[in-house]
């Protein structure tokens, strides 16, 4: 049963990356009736990700993902367009999973407190603390970024960095965008809520197939292998008998 519903109760959702040391965290402030999908737009805005790949919920025992051609092959998980982050929630404390990209394997650790009433005059959602700067998109995990860190401290700037570091020139560990989390959580306060489908793929010219054509391999690889390690194996024949004497 629902913690809270409708429009007029909110939030602190706190988002922290998983195994990031120290930790890369995020809390911002929401209404409960928004979606699933509501949810994954703040995430990404909020850590500062890019909304290139795919992504699922893991609340419970239940897999949640916005993809109706995910979905269909992987028969444990539900479609995310229309769940109310409200119908999730327990009374005092909810924590569950986000994993986003499942290639780098981005897995985060979503805690919901405080369900209250809003603040008048405020629009939601709203920043409301953080430290360190997230790592960008595609660098290769969180190995990846580490290595990237560690190179940067190596050689002392960004001069002679390794072509795998392409994204840590310029890159500050301890900036918090706080101007563009707040910029973008405002662009989003107007259409939360309100339940809608989710993207549709389209081809590009030339595709084969629309829903490959817009995953990165390491996506593709990673369903690949999702679904063969979800799939109930079949059962052996029996041998045949051997023919009586």
């Amino acid at each position: 049963m629902p913690a809270s519903d409708g429009p007029d109760r909110i939030c602190t959702i706190r988002i922290e990356l998983t195994d990031s040391e120290p930790p890369i965290w995020r809390e911002v402030e929401a209404p409960v009736s928004i979606t699933l999908n509501d949810l994954h737009e703040i995430i990404q805005v909020a850590m500062g990700w890019e909304s290139e790949h795919l992504w699922e919920f893991t609340i419970g025992r239940q897999r949640f993902s916005p993809d109706d051609d995910l979905i269909g092959p992987f028969a444990k998980l539900s479609n995310s367009d229309d769940i109310p982050l409200s119908d999730v929630l327990r009374p005092k404390r909810t924590t569950f999973h986000y994993l986003y990209d499942f290639g780098d394997s981005w897995e985060h650790q979503v805690i919901v407190t405080k369900i209250r009433p809003p603040e008048a005059g405020v629009a939601y959602p709203r920043y409301a603390g953080g430290e360190r700067n997230g790592p960008p998109d595609d660098c290769g995990g969180l190995y990846g970024f580490y290595e990237g860190l560690a190179s940067i401290a190596r050689k002392g700037g960004d001069d002679e960095l390794d072509e795998m570091d392409w994204w840590a020139e310029g890159f500050d560990p301890n900036h918090v965008d706080v101007e563009g989390i707040e910029y973008g959580l405002r662009g989003l306060a107007g259409r939360l809520g309100k339940p809608r489908r989710g993207k549709k793929s389209k081809a590009r010219p030339g595709s084969a197939h629309p829903f490959l054509d817009d995953r990165s391999t390491a996506d593709i690889f990673a369903m690949m292998v999702n679904a063969l390690s979800t799939a109930t194996p079949a059962r052996p024949k029996r041998p045949a008998s051997a023919s009586k004497k």
